[in-house]
């Protein structure tokens, strides 16, 4: 259970990170655009 919980907050975490550069990396081309 615990491993469980381990693997959820690490995806978590990697999806978090995955999201934030995505929107900023948006933000980046909609400005140029």
């Amino acid at each position: 259970m615990d491993k469980l919980k381990a693997n959820d907050t690490l995806i978590t975490k990697d999806q978090y990170r995955h999201l934030y550069f995505g929107f900023h990396y948006l933000t980046k081309i909609c400005k140029i655009c």
